[in-house]
């Protein structure tokens, strides 16, 4: 192998192992994310999108229609930070149980939708927006 070779293979080497790296870092979609990762003016508008306060990741939280417990009819179920945008997935309680989904352009919510709740919990998966799936 002469020289250029070499190189070429070591910096495609780079691309493939290093970028996905600094993608990780830099968009972390995990669910580690707990509700008190994000920032609170994105909270407030979490809580104001969904009528009512957010209960955090495994929280008590009211996940039929009945009433009588002071707990939320809502609770975090999991965030990704992407290119400094976050999607945040709420689980609603009621009749119509389900899990909505706020994306923010910055601090502003751009947009909403629902899906199921995933069965095996929430993976970032599970933020992809209606046209995407």
């Amino acid at each position: 192998m002469n020289r250029i070779q070499i190189i070429l293979i070591v910096a495609f080497s780079y691309l493939l192992f290093a970028a996905p790296m600094a993608f990780a870092a830099d968009g972390t979609c995990t669910p580690a994310v707990e509700w008190s990762d994000i920032p609170s003016g994105i909270r407030a508008q979490v809580v104001q999108t969904v009528g009512g306060e957010v209960s955090p990741r495994g929280g008590p939280f009211n996940a039929s229609d009945v009433t009588g417990d002071n707990v939320p009819q809502s609770r975090f179920l999991g965030a990704c930070l992407s290119a400094g945008q976050w999607t945040i997935a709420v689980e609603r309680g009621g009749i119509g149980y389900h899990m909505q989904i706020i994306q923010f352009a910055g601090d502003v919510v751009a947009r909403t939708w629902t899906a199921l709740v995933p069965e095996g919990g929430f993976t970032p998966k599970a933020l992809a927006p209606p046209s995407a799936r």
